[in-house]
């Protein structure tokens, strides 16, 4: 007997330890568990953004390239109507290039109807037509056969039309058109997402 109640007493005291380590174990494991469940949910919700940022991207680029293409229709349709291409230099104003083509389809019976309701456009009362691009940014007008000062600076930037027709350009997703001639490199980065019409048309 006196053993026994001796053995009990030797384990008792274990067996109270034990007890007592449980719950602070029980705890650091939670709190491991825990920290472990916000790991992996950071990197969920980081490839989440990523896939919405891309989705968002694809469905600004296709915007953009719908707008060039309903612009480069419409320049085609006002060539055939009017024998020539719209102005980048008149009427002087209007301050822009963009704003007098826009101008000059807007006041023709023949392209009125096609881009009258284009995404992105808008205009004060003065006629100072401004088309926005899926990004958000100002879509340029570019007419290589304008002797201009303005467009022939701008024609330096942008690889000539094929056709030596005007076209349509967006700076693309970085909104930096950039410069393909320069000796920058930086600049020849800034042209490379630049999307055209004349994309559209060598697509075709």
């Amino acid at each position: 007997m006196n053993t026994m109640r001796h053995n009990t007493m030797i384990q008792t005291p274990a067996a109270g330890l034990q007890s007592r380590r449980t719950p602070r174990s029980a705890a650091a494991m939670t709190l491991l568990e825990l920290v472990a469940a916000m790991v992996v949910i950071s990197l969920l919700l980081g490839a989440l953004v990523g896939v919405c940022n891309a989705l968002a991207n694809d469905s600004a680029q296709q915007q953009t390239l719908e707008t060039l293409r309903t612009l480069n229709n419409a320049l085609g349709v006002y060539v055939l109507a009017h024998g020539d291409y719209p102005s980048a230099d008149e009427p002087h104003n209007i301050d822009t290039p963009m704003a007098r083509c826009i101008a000059a389809l807007r006041s023709s019976a023949s392209t009125d109807r096609l881009v009258a309701d284009l995404p992105g456009l808008t205009a004060t009362v003065d006629y100072r037509f401004t088309v926005y691009d899926g990004f958000g940014q100002p879509i340029k007008y570019i007419h290589p056969g304008d002797d201009s000062p303005q467009m022939v600076a701008l024609v330096k930037t942008f690889p000539r039309s094929p056709k030596g027709h005007p076209f349509v350009v967006s700076a693309g997703p970085d909104g930096q058109f950039g410069d393909v001639s320069s000796d920058d490199p930086q600049q020849r980065i800034f042209a490379a997402d630049n999307l055209s019409s004349l994309d559209l048309e060598t697509d075709q």
